[in-house]
């Protein structure tokens, strides 16, 4: 008999404007993935695929999600005529650098996310990124996560130092995926030692059709963050 799983849409407080969030469990979840999806110009929100995947099968397995758009998008868009021009020169930024001047504000969303995510749910926690969403979630140290899962991350786009600390680094990433190239993603994989760094023959960036690989492969890392190694 399958679970019944239930969703919570929330408003997390930052201090700027809130962060509009979902917080999706079963009856009995043993954990939970913070999971920060892909830059809101890439069409990073609660909707992306990866994201939603990830939302669905992860707490029927007892893993609890928290997703959330980033502030300035998602719900909280503001879609003025000045809003509109000030995001289309984002868009230009992003496109000329693979980086805006919003890129900071985004990073601290991920990290007050997490934070609320490890103080309102007990158990085995884990950091997942997907996108410009896995380079967000490599900065965060504390508090402490038990494993950290990059998917696509973009390692032609940003730095991706090997971890300082003892956290496990899990990796999915595919073989055709501009923002991930093959050699960068195995060099970062022996580079941080990663747990698991998985590649998906004949996959793009935007993972179609593979979203079910990115759900095992979180539930591998909680299974071993929990000692179970089977």
């Amino acid at each position: 008999m399958l679970k019944k799983l239930t969703q919570e849409h929330i408003r997390i407080h930052t201090d700027r404007r809130p962060l509009h969030a979902c917080l999706t469990y079963n009856d009995s979840p043993r954990g939970i993935a913070c999971i920060a999806g892909p830059h809101p110009l890439m069409g990073g929100s609660i909707q992306n695929n990866v994201v939603r995947a990830l939302s669905e099968a992860l707490p029927m397995a007892g893993i609890a999600t928290l997703t959330f758009d980033y502030s300035g998008f998602g719900d909280d868009e503001n879609t003025s005529g000045t809003a509109v021009d000030d995001r289309l020169a984002l868009i230009a930024e992003f496109w000329s650098d693979g980086q805006t001047s919003h890129d900071k504000q985004m990073l601290s969303d991920v990290a007050i996310a997490w934070a609320w995510a490890r103080a309102n749910v007990q158990g085995v926690g884990l950091l997942v990124g997907y996108s410009f969403g896995a380079y967000a979630v490599h900065q965060i140290v504390e508090p402490s996560p038990d494993a950290v899962l990059l998917i696509c991350p973009t390692l032609a786009k940003h730095t991706y130092r090997p971890r300082e600390d003892s956290v496990a680094t899990y990796m999915l990433y595919g073989d055709r995926d501009f923002s991930c190239p093959v050699e960068a993603a195995e060099m970062y994989a022996r580079e941080s030692r990663c747990a698991r760094s998985q590649l998906i023959p004949g996959s793009d960036h935007f993972l179609r059709g593979y979203e079910n690989l990115a759900a095992d492969l979180c539930l591998f890392a909680a299974r071993r963050s929990e000692g179970v190694t089977a």
